[in-house]
């Protein structure tokens, strides 16, 4: 994948030297490429030119004096997916499961879950119990990874009450804000995979849109675009064979919290 390669930093470059096996170095490759030009959709800047900062637990972010820091973005992978997650002047996190990983759900929730969570995954009928604890635990990695923390933030500090696709988080001990500024969203990628998004408002009333596509970074030229995997003229191009001949456009103005995907092998 020499187009993606292209984009990469002279640090990036070393780090993905420095993986050992292909297959963590084609998940690296695709998660920079799909976070460069996923951002570069909402401006006009080519992917290979964005810098980034972290924070003191690693979170990555644009750099406070970047005109374009406005936007935040969250990265997400496992076997088989990375995601993106991006979002105009709001904290956003995203978090994407293996579910077929997970194989000691129960005990898991045990350990780290609140008493509250433990008890209504307990509450459930035992082939329900899986399925609920990957949408509790991809809720509740997607919370922290928007609050920007790190692992610093115990698992049993809050409870998420879950519906088929929404969720709503409740506060314990620690003081984390407003329960009521919080959006989640929580559903089934395809057969193999999980995801969850997690969005601060800056109201209680504010209404959050998200908008989901399945897409694959192109770079052709000196353009750029994210391809859409199962309905490319949506994108502006003419079929999903037609990467190397036509990208998707770049849009000029900030959009919906966003979440990108591209799934490997396909």
């Amino acid at each position: 994948m020499p187009q993606y390669l292209s984009l990469l930093t002279a640090d990036e470059r070393q780090r993905l030297a420095r993986l050992a096996f292909e297959d963590l170095k084609h998940e690296f490759l695709l998660t920079r490429a799909l976070c460069r030009v996923a951002l570069s959709s909402y401006t006009d800047r080519h992917p290979g030119t964005w810098v980034f900062a972290s924070n003191a637990y690693g979170r990555p972010s644009l750099p406070p004096d970047d005109p374009a820091a406005h936007l935040s973005f969250n990265l997400s992978n496992t076997c088989g997916l990375v995601a993106c997650a991006v979002a105009s002047g709001r904290p956003i996190g995203i978090d994407v499961e293996d579910a077929a990983r997970h194989h000691e759900g129960e005990k898991i929730a045990e350990r780290f879950f609140s008493p509250d969570e433990v008890r209504a995954l307990r509450a459930l009928p035992s082939v329900e119990r899986h399925e609920r604890f990957i949408q509790l635990w991809t809720l509740k990695e997607a919370y922290i990874k928007a609050k920007g923390l790190g692992m610093t933030l115990p698992l049993d500090s809050f409870s998420f009450s879950c519906g088929a696709q929404q969720a709503s988080i409740v506060f314990h001990d620690v003081d984390q804000g407003d329960p009521g500024l919080w959006r989640f969203r929580a559903w089934r990628v395809d057969e193999r995979h999980r995801a969850a998004l997690a969005v601060k408002c800056a109201s209680a009333g504010e209404q959050i849109a998200f908008r989901i596509s399945e897409v694959m970074p192109a770079v052709h030229r000196g353009r750029w675009g994210l391809l859409c995997r199962d309905t490319p003229e949506h994108c502006g191009v003419a079929g999903k064979a037609a990467m190397d001949e036509a990208m998707a456009q770049p849009a000029s103005e900030a959009k919906a919290p966003t979440w990108y995907s591209w799934t490997r092998g396909t």
